[in-house]
């Protein structure tokens, strides 16, 4: 075995750390160490690595992007029933210049990561239909599936939810509420969250800005997301 696996062979044997430890090699900007890290776990059979080592594949990291080397890898682990793997192949074959089967194929995959607890593909299910790609545009039921990646805990499922009430996509237009999921988003993490919350606060009165933030407080409440039991997330 080279040196630098034999390093790296005792993190390798602790499976669930594995990615942990290839993010904060990758941090470091050891690009290589975490590579054979990844390689090494996935050549063993964790499917979380096998997913690690796709994603070096489809974004370039360390080796030249390779989307049909990375597409295998996340079939691989997707035959494993790793659910993360479903939804990032479906992403990768959404994305296909070949639309109309790989569309299909990659809603069948978001449905399956879905029925795993992937939360990403409930938001990738919703777009699909709130665009009708692959699928009959239904506002309604992309509401329903934003509304299940919230549930989960995906802060960019609050942010899609602040879409459809500002467009009035199956609901009543409404940018108070809008800018409720918004903040929530945006509390959360989630950039776009925050880009659009920007957009909405320079558009909004105080009074409506105020109702926006009780209305967010009742939002974090509802999907669990409150800092803390029974207190609000922001004041007043």
């Amino acid at each position: 075995m080279p040196p630098l696996l034999l390093a790296l062979a005792p993190l390798a044997l602790a499976a669930a750390g594995v990615t942990a430890d290839a993010d904060r090699l990758l941090a470091r900007h050891q690009d290589e160490e975490a590579f054979a890290l990844v390689s090494q776990a996935a050549a063993a059979g964790d499917a979380d690595a096998i997913v690690y080592l796709a994603r070096f594949y489809e974004e370039g990291i360390h080796v030249e992007p390779d989307r049909a080397r990375a597409a295998k890898l996340y079939a691989q682990a997707a035959d494993r029933g790793d659910a993360e793997a479903k939804w990032r192949l479906g992403m990768l074959l959404d994305s296909s210049e070949v639309v109309t089967p790989a569309t299909a194929r990659a809603i069948r995959l978001f449905r399956a990561a879905a029925a795993g607890g992937e939360a990403r593909a409930f938001v990738s299910l919703g777009v699909m239909y709130s665009i009708g790609r692959g699928v009959s545009q239904d506002h309604v039921e992309a509401l329903r599936n934003y509304e299940a990646g919230a549930r989960l805990g995906y802060a960019h499922a609050f942010n899609e939810i602040g879409i459809v009430h500002l467009a009035g996509e199956g609901v009543p237009e409404d940018p108070v509420e809008a800018t409720a999921w918004f903040l929530v988003a945006m509390l959360m993490g989630d950039p776009s969250g925050a880009e659009n919350l920007g957009e909405m606060f320079a558009l909004l009165g105080e009074s409506d800005v105020r109702q926006a933030s009780q209305r967010a407080n009742e939002i974090a409440r509802d999907y669990g997301v409150a800092a803390k039991p029974g207190k609000d997330v922001l004041p007043g």
